[in-house]
């Protein structure tokens, strides 16, 4: 059923954008059109589920009515109307089918029962609470529901039609698209081995597959991206047309609209202000043109986070637009979860990072393999052959890889963040690439080759390979999750759904994920939201948290351990020291009723 929705999704998407870009016939044109109808699709999506005119119950029918009229359309149009067409759609080079192998593997995990911590918490616990709810709102407790949403819109549309699976194919779908555009960008004056070696060589990254492999908002941002560099390279060396300047601020509206990270793809204005027309109206009208349609696209997105909760940036930047001291105190917790774990300060770790990140995946979350020390060489190699103006045009690209890597550098270091530079710099490397002779040049292709498959993700490929036993049922699936959530949780989760009343209201302490549990549930960890015991060293007394339990109808606690959270700060769990002996106090005194404990986590009925 997921593949199926994603394909429906693509189908309907794909119609829609070339309804409105007819004539565009370009290599890579399809990965346009299925941008743009997929942003009109989740523009419609968002406005009509959160205003509630999109019920849940018709969501699959009208969905898949668009899919079944699209289809038909598409088959007429390409595969009745123009004979043997099929065969062009059939044909696959071997360097094309290198570069997209490591998908043939994440499509394991893909097909298979999300497990991570994001995951469960919110990129797909949020959309699945709108699906209960009937609604995209706000939930005051899981202040991810307050992100500007274009990634969960999408998840919340392919878990209504597909089921779980859906998001994470979607994921993989957008992924493959990411690197056919890299390759489109990457052959011109390249062997198509060439431009399949370099494709490989980012595709296989720890920090991509890493990204494509989950129901993760980065690979949003990045096909947009690599759809804004696909039309830029159109436009460069003459007037941009007005249409395509709409496209372009569209796609970076939709990067901006996914969260905070890709606000920044609005400085790839600056690609466009190279022309032979130079002149300060041209690039007036070109700004303004773009900045007209980024605005357009992003605007209900941060409009709905301001309406519900006061800031268009919740829950970060609460001191900007909040006074209360709880709600600034969660916002604190949640850019220090950003800034503080990952990467590496001061002017030092601005000048090795870009280096680093080949293979401190420690540090940063994730790297990029040693291949990607070879290929910034060669960018910073064309960065040189630029200066001597020999490819004045580059320039610009130059100056949006500084401010893509100065944003991330001076935000969160976490290596996913930053791909679209890392993509752009793959691109750039060409220039200097193409300029080395043949025989040398093959020599550089094999290191890069030898070292891509030494830095391999090989424990995200065992993964894979567990998630492929999961799909063909060799691995069932509570031998998968309990492997991949740890000791003790699926057992919890299991005990919830089994032996709690059917109207249950519980509350989820030191352990957020709560996408499997099947009761109405609310997250109650301190510092992760502000609605319930934030900050925790101000309580006083067990009484306290007994009174805040009975006056939110809490009936039952789902208790964990703040070893398990991956986003847990020292300082922070220290501050919730007492919070757990409190509650340890309200269990000794029986106010808190145990049902069932074992492996660190405890289920409780609320007396």
């Amino acid at each position: 059923m997921a593949l199926l929705s994603v394909c429906a999704f693509l189908s309907i998407s794909y119609l829609t954008g070339s309804l409105l870009l007819k004539k565009i016939s370009f290599p890579g044109a399809a990965v346009l059109k299925i941008l743009l109808g997929l942003d009109i699709i989740t523009l419609l999506v968002f406005i009509s589920a959160w205003s509630g005119i999109l019920q849940t119950a018709i969501i699959k029918p009208v969905f898949y009515l668009a899919f079944l009229l699209s289809a038909s359309y598409l088959t007429y149009k390409n595969f009745i109307l123009t004979k043997n067409r099929i065969d062009k759609y059939s044909q696959i080079s071997a360097p094309v089918f290198l570069m997209l192998l490591p998908g043939l593997f994440i499509l394991g995990r893909s097909l298979s029962l999300p497990t991570s911590w994001d995951e469960l918490t919110y990129q797909l616990a949020v959309p699945e609470r709108w699906i209960n709810a009937g609604r995209i709102c706000f939930f005051q407790d899981n202040p991810y529901s307050g992100f500007p949403s274009f990634a969960s819109v999408n998840f919340h549309l392919m878990l209504a039609t597909g089921g779980i699976a859906a998001p994470r194919t979607l994921v993989l779908i957008l992924w493959l698209l990411s690197m056919g555009t890299l390759y489109i960008l990457l052959r011109p004056g390249l062997s198509k081995w060439t431009a399949g070696i370099l494709t490989f060589s980012f595709g296989i990254g720890n920090a991509v597959m890493m990204s494509a492999g989950s129901a993760y908002a980065d690979i949003f941002i990045l096909v947009h991206f690599s759809a804004m560099l696909l039309i830029s390279r159109h436009m460069i060396f003459k007037a941009p047309t007005v249409r395509g300047l709409i496209i372009f601020g569209v796609f970076a509206g939709a990067a901006a609209s996914v969260k905070l990270t890709g606000i920044v793809l609005a400085a790839s204005l600056i690609v466009l202000f190279y022309s032979r027309k130079k002149g300060v109206m041209e690039m007036t009208r070109r700004f303004s043109i773009c900045i007209a349609a980024f605005a357009f696209t992003s605007f209900l997105f941060y409009l709905r986070p301001f309406l519900e909760t006061g800031n268009p940036f919740y829950p970060y930047c609460q001191n900007l637009f909040s006074g209360n001291a709880i709600s600034i105190e969660m916002s604190r917790y949640h850019h220090m979860i950003g800034s503080v774990k990952f990467g590496i300060n001061g002017l030092v770790g601005f000048f090795t990072s870009p280096f680093l990140i080949s293979f401190e995946s420690s540090v940063f979350d994730g790297d990029y393999g040693l291949q990607f020390l070879v290929i910034l060489s060669l960018a910073i190699a064309t960065l040189i052959l630029t200066i001597k103006s020999k490819t004045p045009w580059l320039k610009p690209f130059f100056a949006l890889v500084l401010i893509l890597y100065a944003f991330w550098f001076f935000s969160s270091q976490q290596a996913r963040f930053l791909m679209p530079a890392v993509f752009l710099v793959f691109y750039l490397s060409k220039f200097s690439l193409k300029t080395i002779p043949l025989p040398q040049r093959n020599i550089l292709l094999g290191g890069i080759l030898i070292l891509t498959v030494i830095s391999a993700p090989y424990n995200i490929f065992k993964d894979c390979l567990l998630s492929w036993q999961n799909v063909f049922g060799t691995i069932k699936n509570e031998d998968y999750l309990y492997s991949s959530t740890g000791p003790g949780y699926l057992k919890a989760v299991d005990i919830i759904n089994r032996k709690l009343p059917e109207n249950t209201k519980l509350m989820l302490i030191f352990e957020n994920r709560g996408f499997y549990i099947r009761r109405n549930y609310v997250l109650g960890t301190p510092f992760v939201q502000e609605k319930f015991f934030t900050p925790p060293d101000k309580l006083s007394s067990s009484a306290d948290i007994l009174e805040t339990l009975r006056r939110n109808n809490i009936s039952h606690l789902l208790i964990g351990l703040s070893e398990n959270d991956p986003d847990r700060i020292a300082a922070y769990v220290d501050r919730s020291a007492n919070f757990a002996k409190l509650l340890g106090l309200l269990i000794q005194d029986g106010k808190l009723k145990t049902i069932w404990q074992d492996e660190g986590f405890g289920v409780y009925e609320v007396k």
